[in-house]
């Protein structure tokens, strides 16, 4: 049991160093259209198998099987099927919770990256302010 608990929270850990990691990735590729919408696919991709790996570890931890819906709903949108899965694999308001800290980490993962990102890239202001 131990064991499954360690793999699903290192998948979440993967899931916000990855975030952070897309974040400070933009501000290197900002202005290059194509490279920003290969950084944002390449977001897109790793947060749904991410979110999928964790949903299934935690699934497993839980002894019980990640729902079809869960995982066709976190493949069109992340948000919506990890809390789905939350809500059937635990009490209501305890998978209220989950579902709010557990994006609010990776919000602020993203946010952390993104300020890490302004600080080590020097974007010119003419670029950041789309003139």
């Amino acid at each position: 049991m131990r064991d499954t608990a360690t793999r699903r929270n290192a998948f979440y850990v993967l899931l916000l160093a990855f975030v952070a990691f897309g974040g400070i990735v933009d501000y290197y590729v900002w202005g290059s259209a194509g490279l920003v919408a290969l950084n944002d696919f390449t977001q897109m991709v790793g947060i749904i198998a991410l979110c999928i790996l964790w949903l299934r570890a935690d699934a497993s931890v839980r002894d019980r099987p990640a729902t079809r819906l869960s995982v066709i709903a976190t493949i069109l949108f992340p948000p919506a099927g990890t809390t789905i899965h939350l809500f059937q694999s635990r009490s209501k308001l305890f998978a209220f919770g989950a579902a709010l800290l557990f994006w609010t980490g990776v919000f602020m993962a993203f946010f952390a990256g993104d300020i890490a990102g302004s600080w080590i890239v020097d974007v010119p202001t003419t670029v950041a302010l789309g003139e």
